[in-house]
């Protein structure tokens, strides 16, 4: 048997464990299922707002660039095009990859932690219409608790942070959500349960962090290229 068709195999055994552990599997495994789209999403637009930086900077350093002077910024439509051919590559690999098995059993892990089974028991007992207020506060937060850890200049509640969010949300196809949702859940189980998808998201984003390192370094030729074929045709105009 040759290396590719016994990692293949190797991968099916895998999977079809997983699915057989799936059926078996207690309330809090359920939640991580159940809550895997979602927080797919939210690691994704959090994994677009990280690169943004990494991608900037390529551009900004290409050698190519170095007689353009102010000229050569994020509002030049070449640095632009050429920030969109990259960026989408980093994703493009983003999305080979965002059910790859380790990356989804590092999202599930969280859910084993403060989370207990009586306490997944009650998420799941709440109604579609509940859950989805609670989930949508719960990721809102994530996405909030984030924002203020890369912009420490944002005063939580001024018109700058309320724009960012919403700019987040709408990016994580999320809707607005003015306060914690009133339910009949304890506290506990709340903090518990935003807890778990806060932890889940980032266990999630940086295993898929990890390959797009990679992916960006194998292919750090390939983007150097594009931001030296775009600072050219800026210069040429």
């Amino acid at each position: 048997m040759n290396r590719s068709v016994a990692v293949a195999v190797l991968s099916t055994v895998f999977v079809s464990h997983l699915c057989v552990a799936a059926t078996t599997a207690g309330k809090r495994e359920q939640l991580a299922t159940q809550s895997r789209e979602r927080i797919t999403t939210i690691a994704r637009t959090l994994t677009i707002v990280n690169w943004v930086g990494r991608v900037n900077e390529v551009l900004a350093q290409t050698p190519s660039a170095k007689t353009l002077g102010a000229k050569w910024n994020p509002q030049n439509p070449s640095w632009d095009k050429a920030f969109d051919e990259m960026l989408s590559a980093v994703m493009n690999r983003f999305d080979e990859l965002h059910d790859a098995p380790e990356a989804i059993q590092r999202l599930s892990m969280p859910f084993q932690s403060n989370l207990t089974e009586a306490e997944a028991a009650e998420v799941l007992a709440l109604s579609a219409e509940e859950r989805k207020q609670l989930d949508d506060y719960a990721d809102t937060m994530t996405l909030a608790v984030n924002l203020m850890s890369h912009r420490e200049d944002l005063k939580v509640g001024s018109p700058e942070y309320q724009a960012s969010l919403e700019r987040l949300t709408h990016m994580a196809k999320l809707p607005t959500i003015k306060d914690i949702p009133k339910l009949k859940l304890p506290a506990k189980t709340v903090d518990d349960y935003r807890q778990a998808r806060m932890s889940s998201v980032d266990f999630y984003e940086t295993a898929m962090r990890g390959q797009l390192e990679l992916y960006f370094f194998d292919h750090h030729e390939a983007m150097t290229k594009i931001a030296s074929k775009a600072a050219r045709a800026a210069a040429a105009k």
